[in-house]
């Protein structure tokens, strides 16, 4: 509930932005944010999942694995909207 708060004035203000603003943000501010958004949720899932079924210690290994390997695919996505959004 609290991760899901901690979105509202992100999504209110793209959301605002986009309807009722002079001028809108750029691609890659909204790209960027679903991104986030995304690896958010990903990692939210994985920790519901995990919590939910109970984990051993090979599972716990398994987990930090998946968390590594997110944050890492996130971090690298980002990096290349900030090329291509940065790039003139």
């Amino acid at each position: 509930f609290t991760g899901v708060m901690a979105w509202l004035p992100l999504a209110a203000s793209l959301v605002g932005t986009a309807l009722y603003g002079i001028t809108n943000f750029s691609w890659y501010v909204y790209t960027l944010s679903a991104l986030v958004l995304l690896g958010f949720i990903s990692i939210a899932m994985d920790q519901y999942r995990h919590a939910r079924d109970g984990i051993s210690a090979k599972g716990y290994l398994q987990l930090e694995g998946k968390y590594l390997s997110t944050d890492f695919l996130i971090k690298f996505a980002l990096f290349i909207v900030l090329i291509f959004a940065l790039h003139k």
